[in-house]
């Protein structure tokens, strides 16, 4: 299935995977976004340390530079390339997928700019893109999970890294979801949420 994705990979604007295998090429109504590119870098890391096998971390290095180099402008994240123009547009699952490749390559490679960018990009959206510390609603359809993919990683990255200063971020998404459930008692954050509150005041600094 990898592969098959990674077939799609070509050269135009840069690098990078299409985001639909039915048109490519300059001029195809298509794109090429974080959401593929940022998935398949983070997947390549995992399959490297499963596999051991060298082109795996090779894929994830040449994707994730290809995001680096047009999607991240100083910790804001670049939605997608379409008609090669950015196109910026912010989604809580693009800040999560780049900044968990980041951190992967930083678990892999122990280079400490990765581990820089992914902390970046965290500390941005949290200042920027939530309200008032907590995620924002974006949508009833598969957007309404984006969250999921971003608290994930973000976890990973805060328990790993011993980084203490997103714990109250975190604890307040999960008693927001808790305080949003509907009757049959599921929960999340797909909509305007019915109680919003802080359990704590959210700081975020940036560590150099």
């Amino acid at each position: 299935m990898f592969n098959f994705i990674l077939g799609y990979e070509d050269s135009n604007f840069g690098g990078g995977i299409w985001w639909k295998n039915t048109e490519t090429g300059p001029n195809a109504d298509n794109e090429k976004n974080v959401a593929t590119n940022g998935t398949a870098a983070m997947t390549a890391t995992r399959l490297y340390r499963i596999t051991g096998q060298r082109h795996y971390l090779n894929t994830a290095t040449r994707l994730f530079s290809f995001l680096k180099d047009n999607y991240y402008h100083n910790g804001r994240i670049v939605d997608r390339i379409r008609n090669g123009q950015l196109i910026f547009q912010d989604w809580i699952y693009d800040y999560g997928q780049f900044a968990n490749a980041s951190f992967q390559l930083y678990r892999l490679t122990g280079k400490r700019e990765y581990y820089l960018l992914a902390d970046k990009t965290y500390d941005y959206s949290i200042k920027n893109v939530a309200q008032d510390g907590i995620l924002p609603a974006e949508g009833n359809y598969d957007a309404g999970g984006f969250k999921g993919i971003y608290v994930r990683g973000l976890a990973e990255f805060a328990q790993k890294t011993h980084s203490f200063k997103y714990s109250r971020f975190l604890q307040n998404n999960a008693y927001h979801v808790v305080m949003n459930q509907n009757s049959q008692g599921l929960a999340a954050m797909t909509g305007p949420p019915k109680h919003r509150k802080q359990l704590f005041k959210v700081t975020v600094r940036h560590q150099a």
